[in-house]
This record gives structure tokens, sequence and C-alpha cells, in this order.
């Protein structure tokens, strides 16, 4: 019976652990690719209407959205439903007035509510032209947004860094042709 030395063994074991590494990297690089290729090509999140919030199915027929039924309708769509628990985000309704941007209704939005109101403390604040209410139903919200963003129409506003922002509400990712980013 041949004795290893101690250089031999320890040559050994970094030749393992050199290919342990690379069937590691392999399959993170097998994971991340089929990840994205999943969220580019397969999912379809059911959103609102538009691009990147078609659904797949049926769609229901549209339910025209006013200020009246505004809280109640949105509360109940999957954007709002994929907030973060502690993300906030100030959604105002604006007509212009001259050149000044005049407040009509604002809302705050959270994980799975709207409610009518007005906070400083948010993570986002979206403006958007009034004149969209009279056309968004529950079909149509992401080329609504698109449709406003388009004709300068949606000002976004960020209160927090972009890494924070991004990583908060990363559940988001999957609406971001609706939500523009």
């Amino acid at each position: 019976m041949i004795k290893k030395t101690g250089e031999e063994v320890k040559k050994k074991h970094r030749v393992l652990k050199i290919i342990l590494i690379i069937i590691l990297a392999i399959i993170l690089v097998a994971a991340v690719t089929g990840a994205v290729f999943y969220y580019k090509y397969i999912r379809v999140p059911s959103g609102w209407g538009g691009s990147g919030g078609g659904g797949g199915g049926p769609s229901a027929p549209p339910v025209n959205i006013t200020y009246e039924n505004f809280a109640a309708i949105v509360s109940q769509n999957s954007i709002i439903k994929a907030l973060p628990s502690k993300g906030d985000i100030l959604l105002i309704f604006y007509n212009l007035v001259g050149d000044v941007k005049v407040t009509e209704k604002s809302y705050i939005l959270t994980k799975g509510e709207a409610t009518e109101g007005y906070r400083e403390d948010v993570d986002l604040t979206v403006r958007i032209h009034s004149k969209y209410m009279a056309q968004l139903n529950t079909n149509n919200f992401c080329s609504i947004l698109q449709t406003a963003n388009d004709n300068w129409d949606l000002d976004i506003e960020r209160h927090i860094s972009k890494t924070s922002f991004a990583w908060k509400y990363r559940n988001l990712y999957e609406y971001r042709d609706c939500l523009g980013f």
C-alpha cells in the first residue's frame, strides 16, 4: 500500500474544490437563465389589460372606474396586491389650470388597499392627469398608464433611493411593461 504525502492530498482536495465550484456555478447560471426565461417568455401577469397585464384567460366585461368606486376597484388589482407591506404610494389625479397642476383627488396605495387621502411620507408619488379617469376601466389600466406617460401626463417622483426602491418593490418587476420600468 502506497501512502500519499500531505502535498498530494492537498492537491487532490484543491482539484475537488475547483470541480465543486464549477458545478455550483453551472447550476446557478442554469437557474438564473431558467428564471429569466420563465418571467420573460412564459409567465403573463394578471394586471388590468394592456401590455404586461393581460391575464391569459377570458376577460371580464370592463367596469368603468370613477372617483366614487376607485378605491374599492383598485384595491382588487393584482398590482396593488403585489405592493410590499410597508410600501406606500401617493396617487394624485390633477387638472391643469393654466400651467398649474391642481389636485382633484388623491389616494394612498398600500398592499391590497387604496384609500382616499394625502400623505407626504410615501415612497413614491404618481401624478396623472384627471382626463384619463373618464377613460379608465378594469380592462385598460395598463394602456391608460402608457398613454398618459406617452403624452407627458404622468409624473413619477421617487422619495427613496433607486436601490431601496428596486429592492422594496421587487415584486412589481413582473408588471414592468405596464408600469413603465
